[in-house]
């Protein structure tokens, strides 16, 4: 048994992963896909570990290089995807692989570890791994019944442009931990070159005050949701609220049954969302974090940390 890191070079060592992934998730990963978030990935060195018996691929874990913001930048790492080849279960696999990253990432600049651990990996993190809770993230779900009052639409953007990197650092100054860096070069890379899933732009008018970014799903019923992923408000909660607004509005026109999205209690937005009819609901997803180096954080209470669905990768 040889725990390594992955050759990312190596095209039969990716042909392997990839095919890992098809016998534990039953789903087709693509290499595109695989080569953007954690081989060509720009923030950082591919944090990829690998656990082989011979020539059997027996186990691998990988994490996204990421930018992290609390009063300054510093670079972290997203957790991400688990396997374990069937016939390797059971004999502490992931455990060995994780410990085999944490123990390379301080060499590579990385100070922190986080992710969204599901109900099967989440008492392994906390009780295993030295991860810590930051809390159970609801989903804010507002239900359109077509008697929604009448919104100027937002304007559609053709992408990510420089005034919205001054949103970001205007929000952030609030000594809050951001998982995610969102400035004009996070906002590309994470909607615009994903080759997953396509994603949308919105603004207020011709207005540099507020922007959101959307994408479209179906639930598990079969109903359409259009889901804000990612919202930058700068602390202008009016024109916010008027955004938001707008896109129930374009939500209901395109025949969504619903608009969701994540938001903490304590955000300056959060006002907006219980006036427009949002509560929460399921799902419910857990978050949590581990400090791998010297990095002091304002401490792992919700209201310190601030996330968007778009820091999860499922959406």
């Amino acid at each position: 048994m040889n725990v390594r890191p992955m050759d990312h070079a190596s095209e039969s060592e990716l042909r392997a992963v990839l095919e890992l992934f098809s016998l534990v998730y039953g789903r087709e990963l693509s290499p595109e896909f695989y080569r953007w978030r954690f081989l060509a990935n720009p923030f950082g060195p591919p944090l990829v570990t690998l656990l082989w018996d011979g020539d059997t691929l027996a186990g691998h874990y990988s994490a996204s290089p990421m930018r992290s913001f609390c009063d300054g930048e510093f670079a972290s790492a997203q957790s991400m995807t688990t396997m374990t080849h069937p016939d390797y279960r059971n004999q502490g696999v992931f455990t060995k692989l994780a410990e085999d990253l944490y123990a390379r990432m301080p060499a590579l600049g990385v100070e922190m570890i986080w992710g969204w651990p599901n109900t099967q990996s989440h008492y392994g993190f906390v009780q295993r791994l030295g991860w810590s809770d930051v809390g159970v993230v609801v989903t804010m779900t507002r239900h359109l019944t077509g008697k929604e009052r009448s919104a100027q639409l937002p304007t559609e953007l053709p992408g990510p442009a420089p005034w919205m990197s001054g949103l970001f650092f205007e929000s952030a100054a609030d000594g809050r931990v951001y998982a995610s860096l969102r400035d004009a070069a996070y906002l590309r890379w994470r909607y615009v070159d994903n080759p997953g899933r396509t994603y949308r732009f919105f603004a207020l008018g011709d207005g540099h005050d507020v922007v959101a970014v959307t994408t479209d799903y179906t639930t598990k019923e079969g109903k359409r949701a259009l889901e804000v992923v990612d919202y930058l408000h700068g602390g202008n909660t009016e024109a916010f609220a008027a955004l938001l607004e707008g896109l129930a509005a374009l939500a209901r026109e395109d025949g969504c049954a619903m608009v969701r999205t994540w938001m903490g209690l304590d955000d300056p937005g959060f006002p907006a969302l219980e006036r427009q009819g949002f509560t929460p609901r399921e799902p419910l997803t857990y978050f949590g974090a581990r400090v791998l180096g010297a990095r002091k954080l304002p401490g792992f209470a919700p209201a310190q940390w601030r996330l968007t669905m778009g820091d999860s990768d499922n959406y």
